[in-house]
């Protein structure tokens, strides 16, 4: 009866009994189909998340770009106002020395003054004191 379960392939070669072959294909067969459902699960789930990282990828470069162009902007903005604190500077500086010019010409036209009256003061005590003694004499 063993025999007859056996079969013969080959002269003097047995294999699997035939009556546990199907058995055995449905068994591989549903294990197979299991797989490849697990697998195509398993696929699509990586598909997803692998588009979920591409749109971040994609939001986080244009992101980027949007910001390495701000950043441009406040670049320039910074030059423009490095500038203006230049320009601003030089003015200062130069309002500082008109002031001193300034200050230095009224100082020296308050002594010019002050020797004109001098002298007319001079003047006057002269004339005074030839007039005494023109007047004593």
């Amino acid at each position: 009866a063993v025999a007859q379960l056996f079969t013969l392939t080959r002269p003097g070669l047995l294999t699997t009994p035939i009556l546990t072959v199907k058995p055995r294909r449905r068994r591989l067969r549903g294990e197979l189909s299991t797989m490849k459902v697990g697998w195509d699960g398993h696929i699509a789930q990586i598909s997803k998340e692998t588009v979920a990282k591409d749109i971040q990828i994609k939001m986080l470069q244009d992101q980027d770009s949007k910001l390495r162009a701000e950043m441009a902007r406040h670049k320039e903005d910074v030059e423009k106002y490095k500038q203006q604190l230049v320009q601003a500077a030089e003015r200062e500086r130069s309002l500082e020395q008109m002031k001193v010019q300034a200050e230095l010409d009224w100082q020296q036209r308050c002594e010019e003054i002050e020797r004109s009256q001098y002298l007319k003061s001079e003047e006057l005590i002269q004339t005074l004191s030839q007039a005494r003694n023109q007047v004593s004499q």
